[in-house]
């Protein structure tokens, strides 16, 4: 994010994320894995105009910052989950 909030070339789109495809599920069960309680997931029954599935193509941040991301998901979401929890306690 912050490579891209310096970018001051022409106006171009940049996805900034893994660049792989994870399910709700996934991200659901990762969160699970480092959270203190128990995740109540419900799934209702998809609507017509609901993507079924989605990957973001982040080619043009690694070719015009020449970022490519270094944490996980999963390593992403324990940290974030760690600050969270940390900012709770106080």
């Amino acid at each position: 994010m912050a490579a891209a909030s310096g970018y001051r070339g022409p106006s171009v789109t940049l996805n900034i994320g893994s660049g792989q495809e994870h399910s709700l599920l996934d991200v659901c069960n990762i969160v699970s894995r480092y959270s203190l309680e128990a995740l109540k997931v419900h799934f209702d029954q998809g609507r017509s105009f609901d993507v079924p599935r989605s990957c973001l193509d982040i080619s043009q941040a690694a070719l015009v910052l020449g970022w490519s991301p270094t944490v996980s998901l999963e390593e992403g979401i324990a940290k974030t989950m760690s600050i969270a929890g940390a900012h709770q306690s106080t």
